[in-house]
């Protein structure tokens, strides 16, 4: 009787200790976000010469709105990293097209909580990836986490600081990030 009593304390006390869930997640439904902020990053860093990069960018919206009415989504953030090759030869059109990438979107809550999705962008499917000198078009599909099986869609546009400036950056190897907004984001069956 002593163990089972000892056990039942242990369980317990265990409970008591253990991190707290994540809060309900929203319920799932196509969802769109309109934007905020947008960046991509790569290193070394695009040069006149075709080179490997590593790539990685975020994504803020300001603004979501969610066809179900009972979700509580109010905005999301989206975090992404990949490779491909890069070149700027003709800097104001440098271009990265249907590499693999992947990524996380945190969903954020009317009522403060959080959920998140983690989405892949495959090449050698329907999937796409264009990053260029005006924008960004990511589409690829949710694997894991909230919205699962859904379509992931979003676009950025650059602010972009000018041909003589992206000359000087291409020629030296040190085009390293654009910086922008997220047009929108879309999640749809």
């Amino acid at each position: 009787m002593r163990v089972r009593t000892i056990a039942a304390a242990t369980f317990t006390l265990l409970l008591a200790l253990a991190p707290a869930a994540q809060a309900d997640v929203p319920p799932a439904g196509e969802i769109t976000c309109h934007g905020d902020t947008a960046s991509v990053t790569f290193s070394p860093g695009v040069g006149l010469l075709e080179t490997k990069q590593t790539l990685g960018g975020r994504a803020d919206s300001a603004d979501c709105q969610p066809l179900n009415a009972d979700s509580k989504v109010k905005s999301a953030s989206v975090a992404l990293t990949g490779s491909s090759r890069a070149s700027c030869a003709l800097p104001s059109t440098f271009n990265v097209r249907n590499e693999k990438l992947a990524g996380t979107i945190t969903w954020h809550t009317t009522d403060n909580q959080t959920a998140t999705s983690q989405f892949s962008v495959t090449p050698d499917t329907a999937d796409r990836v264009d990053i260029n000198g005006q924008g960004m078009v990511v589409e690829g599909r949710i694997t894991s986490g909230y919205e699962t099986g859904k379509k992931v869609a979003f676009s950025t546009t650059w602010n972009r600081q000018g041909l003589l400036s992206d000359l000087l950056k291409c020629a030296t190897f040190s085009f390293r990030s654009v910086q922008g907004e997220l047009v929108t984001l879309h999640v749809f069956p």
